[in-house]
């Protein structure tokens, strides 16, 4: 009887850690498995969808009343450009933007508590 439980907790304990597995695999599987375009960095989980595992570029733009709506679709499609050139040498790349002021931490860390675009 004691075999028969000591088997029981033997299999939960496998199950749990192919569940776990499984869940790192779908985090690496989700990187770059996004449409393939630049868009906002938002919060983490938009990072995790288009930077795991990969190479990212994120872009820090002024804000959008600093440099108009105009000014912010320039520069959205200079990357943009990047993202298609990226693509025709094979390079997976994920490519974000984020406007001054809204990733305070990142910023911070990056030392861009100034000078917009970065």
């Amino acid at each position: 009887e004691q075999e028969i439980k000591d088997a029981k907790k033997q299999a939960a304990d496998l199950e749990k850690k192919a569940k776990k597995l499984a869940e790192e695999l779908e985090l690496i599987k989700a990187g770059g498995m996004t449409v393939e375009k630049v868009e906002q960095l938002l919060n983490d989980e938009d990072w995790r969808a288009h930077c795991e595992g990969r190479t990212c570029v994120v872009a820090f733009l002024p804000h959008i009343l600093d440099d108009t709506a105009s000014g912010r679709n320039a520069n959205l499609k200079v990357l943009d450009a990047a993202l298609q050139a990226s693509k025709k040498d094979g390079k997976s790349i994920g490519f974000l933007w984020s406007q001054g002021g809204d990733q305070f931490e990142m910023e911070e860390q990056l030392g861009l508590q100034f000078g917009f675009p970065a």
